[in-house]
Formats: structure tokens, C-alpha cells, sequence
């Protein structure tokens, strides 16, 4: 179990090179108009696939269990998501890329056997990933820099702790992953602000949300985390856009960066607390 948890490193480690790379401000002026959007899908789906080799082992590329479709999602979410990056002038390529990645993941997912409606949970993963992409899509076009890596990362940091709580240790550390993968992108966006997660990074960023959030849904023990705590962890996205209302444009810039973050923390705290008292509750019996 500790060598599995050292998946976080890499995944941080990658994903952060590659975008430092990218995004490298060598001349301030040059990089205004050359933004490589088709960074952040790279950085991410390679990080992610890292992560995923290290804790499935090779059986994970055997696709020897039905959660090691997570892969090759990911690798569809991808090359989607590049080719968002590289058309990101075009408005019509982002949303043909994201439905085809809506329904990749929803294709692609392993309902276990035995659950009921297995096509209900195949179009709840696939209307769950549209619907975030617009959600993450259009805040990272109206906030690049800082915030926006942040407060994905702290969501999925919740993930990962409702994940752990529901007995799926494995999920637990690939969201994990992703929340380490985001920070780094958010320490490259420190040192240049333009960075931003749209126009290819909100494709794949909607993916890992919408495929470990149901795959959690399905494969939770029963007896310990209850579904409503992963409804504040799909919704804390929307959160985000409470900052956006027109009552708080009178706001200094720092200030809505601290609103939406502060609001993030707060639903996903909640659902982390939640899962955690619960997970207590079913180990000690009661």
C-alpha cells in the first residue's frame, strides 16, 4: 500500500513539468497570444496514466477488472482533449471533443455485475461529464491563472477522502492523483498568470469527475459511506459560479480568488466530514 501511494509524486512531478515547459514565459510579450492549450490534456492524462499503472500494476493494462477501464477513458479524454487544445480558436471542435468524451466515458465504463439500470448509470456518467465540461469550461475562460487549478485540486482532494471513506482505496488515490496533478498546474500558474485550463484541460478535468465520482457510486461498500455524500462533491464545481454573480463584481480581485475557493472548501468539506464520521461509524460497528 505504500509503494501504491507514491503515485501522487510522479503524477505531480509530470504534470507540472509539462506544463512548466509549455507555458515557460520566455518572452512576456510573445506569450500573450501563443497559449498552448494542448498542454494541460497531456500533463494530466499522462500523469493520471502513471498514477493508474502504479497502483493496477500490469494487470491494470491486461484490463483484467472492470475498474481498469478507467484507462483507456482517460486515453480517449486525451486525444480529445489535445485536439480541443490545438483547434482552441474554434468554438464548434470544444463542444463536438466533449460530447464525444461524454459518450467515450459512458461507453467506455464497467457497470459491476448486479447493479440495476446499467444504462441508467452508463447516461447519468456521460450527461455528468457534459455537464461538467461547461461548468469547468466556461469558469477557466473567464478565470484563468491561480484560482481555478486550486479549487479543482481541493476538489478532488474531497474526492479522494469520500473515496477512501467509501473502503476504495485504489479511487482514493487516483483522485488524490488528480488533486496533486492540478496543484502543480497551479504552481506553474504562479509564474505565468495566463495559464488556463480551457479549451482542452476542462475535457479531461470533467472526465476524472464524472468516472471516479460514479465509479464510487457503484463500487462503495454499502455499510459505510452513503450516496448523498458524493452529491456535494459533483455539485461543489457550480459553487464556483456563486463568485460570478453581479453583487460581488464590486470586489477586489483577491477577494472573489478567496469567495470561490471559500466556497469550494466549504461544500467539499462537508461531504468530507460527512464520510468521514460515517466511515467511523462503520468500522467501530455502530
Amino acid at each position: 500500500m505504500f509503494s501504491k501511494g507514491l503515485a501522487v509524486l510522479p503524477a505531480f512531478a509530470i504534470a507540472a513539468a509539462i506544463m512548466l515547459i509549455a507555458w515557460w514565459p520566455r518572452h512576456r510579450k510573445a506569450t500573450a497570444g501563443a497559449n498552448p492549450r494542448w498542454a494541460a490534456p497531456i500533463a494530466l492524462g499522462l500523469g493520471f496514466l502513471i498514477a493508474f499503472t502504479i497502483v493496477a500494476g500490469q494487470r491494470g493494462w491486461m484490463l483484467a477488472e472492470r475498474w481498469h477501464w478507467l484507462a483507456p477513458i482517460v486515453m480517449a479524454a486525451t486525444v480529445l482533449g489535445v485536439i480541443a487544445g490545438l483547434m482552441c480558436q474554434r468554438a464548434a471542435p470544444q463542444w463536438i471533443c466533449a460530447a464525444l468524451a461524454a459518450v467515450a466515458t459512458a461507453g467506455l465504463l464497467h457497470v459491476p455485475p448486479g447493479a440495476s439500470h446499467p444504462l441508467m448509470w452508463k447516461l447519468a456518467t456521460g450527461g455528468l461529464m457534459f455537464g461538467a465540461w461547461i461548468c469547468a469550461e466556461t469558469l477557466a475562460a473567464r478565470r484563468p491563472g491561480v484560482s481555478t487549478p486550486i479549487a479543482w485540486s481541493m476538489i478532488f482532494a474531497g474526492l479522494s477522502i469520500v473515496l477512501l471513506e467509501s473502503r476504495l482505496a485504489n479511487f482514493s488515490l487516483l483522485a488524490g492523483s488528480v488533486a496533486a496533478m492540478l496543484g502543480g498546474i497551479a504552481v506553474v500558474a504562479l509564474i505565468n498568470r495566463t495559464v488556463t485550463l480551457s479549451r482542452g484541460g476542462a475535457i479531461i478535468i470533467a472526465t476524472f469527475l464524472s468516472a471516479l465520482s460514479i465509479q464510487g457510486l457503484l463500487y462503495r461498500a454499502e455499510d459505510a459511506v452513503q450516496w448523498p455524500c458524493y452529491v456535494p462533491i459533483i455539485a461543489a464545481p457550480w459553487s464556483m459560479w456563486i463568485a460570478e454573480i453581479p453583487a460581488f463584481k464590486r470586489m477586489r480581485p483577491w477577494q472573489l480568488v478567496a469567495l470561490r475557493i471559500a466556497l469550494v472548501v466549504l461544500t467539499v468539506g462537508a461531504a468530507a466530514a460527512v464520510a468521514m464520521k460515517q466511515g467511523e461509524a462503520a468500522s467501530s460497528g455502530f
